[in-house]
């Protein structure tokens, strides 16, 4: 009777999972809205329940199948009924998602049971499957709120910018615009300023610091356009700073444009070097702090090279999967953070923070932890108020997500006091829910460490322990297994696909390269969250904006890691199958399927840096 129920949860799961992923694409398609919202839900419920009963049907008990089901519907019900703002398919996916992985591996574990494995053979076979659910739950916590878009049908807190009116505008409070640079082209960052000098806006400063840049003739001519802008326009709008052995890196500039602030400013808005930013990016974001509690607002990154190549658009997919779907839900859950370009602050907030830290490689997102520490609000837009570059080598792309994973684990060694219960001494002015994303996105990857040495060991052991029973009679995973396996799978690409599309992608092939994309990255982070666990002393570096070609060789030398890693991991997967009639195909799929998964993420990076190359050729020619 076990066994029955525990296929009919586990096929029921599976068969649910698959439902929910179509209520998602038929309901959720466009940002901040539901389809069917408050009409008929509990049909909605009701049919995504029988649909699941019907795709698990072939794998297990009908009569199994309907006690789980109805199981499943009340607890939806009631659910709905604490979830409110939850959209139908927020709340089927609330549950499908623990549901699907706790019975999955629960069932794969209770039959490698009655097939006979005990001891270190059951260790063996149990690890990877464990280790791959917790890396799930993981996921499934994040995704409660970067998945915003997906499962929410009410937003209480705003979503879009203000739309100013003349009058508001003559009364806007002093706003100090801040631009680090350091040995940038000319031709870029007086792009940026002249920009600048374009806004909508009455009251305002820019402040250009450029910071150890050792070629004077690349701060020179920006120099000369700031005094050139300030003559056409009749004021000193913009103030420039060529500063030597400045420390601190970009922290350090931004910090040193705060001591030389005009006394009048309220405000300060940070412009990368290579932003060319919307002429409304003042005037329709600085009402938003009318409201006393708000501390900072960050607008999307976007990119306006991303047509140049096929390796920036690339890069440009994957960016904006983040910026415009990931992050658009954070305001819900108090969970906002600065990413370092196109966002305004509160500058008496900053001050009281204690100002940049210099000591971080995020020091956007840091600052942002100090702020809502103090009980002070954030809000995140998707909203584009500016556009930049996009890196043009993969060893660049590189350089910079080192620096984006490894700066939220020192921001987490850094304050895991502030994330804890308050109960315990953790900050009151923190959320819940805040807490958790802060600590589960610092620490992501290191479930991925884990796994990987999970495989490793799994794949291992494969090879050099004798078998415990006859690779005969262990068979080969039931189709059951392939089922749950397959929801899984088809579940995630399904929702990363409606993910990609809500951000503006509409091309299938392009969701699909660039997820792979981001696959080339694993490697990169791993080793950054590595580093920054083991307080490795890590240094600020710039993303180059000269374009410059490589060559094949030389990008392929920037990826030479993973590229013995892949091959240490194609040499493992011909092993584990050259010896497949001893230890089983049982054990093949389970090992094997970690290696794969890990071989194509490390085989990816070797070929972007090839994309990468055949671009910079393109673009040159």
């Amino acid at each position: 009777m076990f066994s029955f129920l525990l296929d009919g949860s586990a096929a029921f799961a599976s068969g649910f999972a698959l439902s929910t992923a179509l209520l998602t694409l038929l309901t959720m398609s466009e940002a901040f809205e539901a389809r069917w919202a408050n009409r008929h839900e509990i049909i909605q419920i009701l049919a995504t329940v029988i649909l699941g009963v019907i795709l698990a049907m072939p794998f297990a008990n009908l009569g199994c199948l309907i006690l789980v089901a109805l199981v499943v519907f009340f607890s939806c019900v009631g659910l709905r009924a604490v979830l409110q703002d939850f959209s139908v398919a927020g709340v089927c996916y609330t549950l499908q998602a623990p549901l699907i992985i706790i019975s999955g591996v629960w069932w794969y574990l209770a039959w490698i049971t009655t097939v006979g494995f005990s001891g270190w053979y059951f260790f063996v076979f149990a690890l990877l499957p464990v280790l791959n659910a917790t890396e799930a739950m993981l996921d499934y916590v994040l995704y409660m709120g970067t998945y915003s878009l997906l499962i929410r049908k009410v937003w209480r807190e705003p979503f879009g910018p203000a739309i100013s009116s003349r009058r508001v505008l003559d009364s806007m409070p002093f706003v100090s615009v801040h631009v680090p640079c350091h040995a940038e082209p000319p031709s870029l960052v007086i792009s940026t300023i002249e920009a600048l000098s374009r806004l909508e806006y009455q009251n305002y400063e820019v402040l250009v610091c450029d910071n150890n840049t050792n070629d004077a003739s690349l701060w020179r001519p920006v120099e000369a356009r700031c005094n050139e802008l300030n003559a056409e326009s009749g004021k000193e709008l913009f103030r420039f700073f060529h500063i030597e052995e400045l420390k601190g890196a970009k922290a350090g500039a931004l910090n040193y444009c705060l001591d030389i602030t005009d006394p009048r400013a309220i405000f300060i808005a940070i412009v990368d070097a290579d932003y060319i930013a919307d002429s409304s990016f003042l005037c329709r974001l600085v009402p938003h702090f009318d409201d006393p509690k708000l501390d900072f607002i960050q607008t999307s990154h976007d990119y306006y090279d991303r047509k140049k190549n096929l390796f920036n658009q690339l890069c440009y997919w994957e960016y904006l999967l983040g910026t415009k779907f990931s992050m658009a839900g954070l305001n819900e859950l108090h969970a906002a953070f600065t990413i370092g370009t196109m966002c305004i602050l509160r500058l008496k907030a900053v001050e009281d923070a204690g100002r940049w830290a210099e000591w971080c490689l995020t020091e956007d997102s840091e600052i942002a932890v100090r702020l809502r520490a103090r009980g002070g609000k954030g809000r995140y837009f998707r909203d584009t108020f500016g556009r930049g570059t996009t890196p043009d080598t993969f060893v660049d792309w590189k350089r910079q997500r080192f620096r984006w994973t490894a700066g939220p684990v020192q921001q987490l060694l850094a304050h895991w006091r502030l994330f804890l219960p308050q109960w315990l001494g953790g900050s009151s002015g923190l959320s819940g829910w805040s807490k958790v994303f802060e600590t589960v996105r610092s620490i992501q990857m290191l479930s991925g460490i884990i796994t990987l040495a999970g495989v490793m060991m799994v794949a291992t052991a494969m090879l050099l322990l004798p078998p415990q029973i006859p690779a005969e009679r262990a068979g080969l995973l039931p189709a059951l297994g392939f089922f749950i396996a397959f929801a899984l799978s088809t579940t995630s690409l399904v929702l990363t696909g409606i993910g990609y599309w809500l951000a503006g992608c509409r091309s299938y092939w392009m969701m699909s390269a660039s997820m792979w994309a981001g696959a080339a990255l694993t490697y990169t982070r791993m080793l950054a969250t590595a580093a920054a666990l083991l307080k490795i002393r890590l240094l600020w570096k710039r993303t180059p904006k000269f374009s410059a070609n490589f060559g094949r060789m030389r990008a392929l030398g920037g990826t030479l890691v993973e590229i013995l890693f892949a091959a240490l991991f194609l040499i493992l997967i011909v092993m584990v199958i050259m010896k497949a009639n001893e230890i089983g195909w049982l054990a093949v799929l389970i090992s094997a399927g970690g290696l794969i998964r890990f071989f194509l993420s490390f085989l990816a990076a070797p070929l972007m840096a090839l994309i990468s190359a055949n671009s910079e050729v393109e673009t040159l020619k």
